[in-house]
């Protein structure tokens, strides 16, 4: 395995991971003031605040990228002699 291969995949697990990190983030804010999260909205500031399967899912989204991330850097640090080449 190159270096640079292994760069690319270190820069796309940070990326992945930085990704899942802020969605979780916002998600999490959502759900502990659905309110505050309403009022940020400048389309209708003063209307029903979304619900809690809405910022569920968000936090599973953010799972899947959190597992990519873990993925990826596995795959690009963790290369043993011997085993096939992934393509990507």
């Amino acid at each position: 395995m190159t270096a640079s291969r292994m760069l690319v995949g270190i820069t796309g697990a940070v990326a992945l991971f930085g990704l899942g990190a802020m969605i979780a983030g916002f998600a999490l804010l959502g759900m502990l003031d659905p309110a505050g999260a309403q009022m940020a909205n400048d389309h209708d500031p003063f209307g029903k605040p979304p619900s809690m399967m809405y910022d569920a899912v968000l936090l599973g989204v953010s799972g899947v990228f959190m597992t990519g991330a873990w993925l990826v850097a596995r795959i690009a640090v963790h290369k043993k002699p011997g085993r096939e080449e992934i393509p990507f």
